[in-house]
């Protein structure tokens, strides 16, 4: 270094900001995530308790369930929540990584049944 400056192509004073956890969509971390997925499937697993049809009918234009196979299928699997979704959030809250893979367990048998869902209800479409 001549004269007090720094030599052109060294950028020594640069700061970058590091984050020392995952987020979820750049902004939400992961945990905060996977307790308000958990409230959601609880609170959805609720509302099938509690109205079944007309969550149903309400939810239908948007998951589908046009025959009566799908439809149970999905309302099983999203009433299943209910528990399920319970346990997502304890694993989140107490870090048990077992609660959190047996949650995202139930959220891959949950796409799955969506999946399956779709192509039954495909031909009706």
């Amino acid at each position: 270094m001549v004269g007090g400056s720094a030599p052109m192509g060294k950028a020594e004073n640069v700061q970058t900001k590091v984050y020392d956890h995952i987020t979820v969509f750049l902004c939400v971390p992961l945990r905060t995530a996977v307790v308000m997925i958990g409230a959601s499937s609880v609170f959805l697993g609720f509302c099938l308790l509690v109205d079944r049809v007309g969550t149903e009918d309400s939810l239908r234009q948007y998951v589908g369930g046009y025959t009566m196979r799908s439809r149970t299928v999905i309302g099983l699997v999203d009433f299943l929540g209910l528990f399920w979704g319970l346990l997502g959030i304890a694993g989140a809250w107490q870090l048990r990584s077992s609660y959190i893979k047996l949650f995202m367990g139930y959220q891959a048998v949950r796409l799955l049944a969506w999946i399956w869902m779709y192509f039954a209800d495909l031909p009706l479409l």
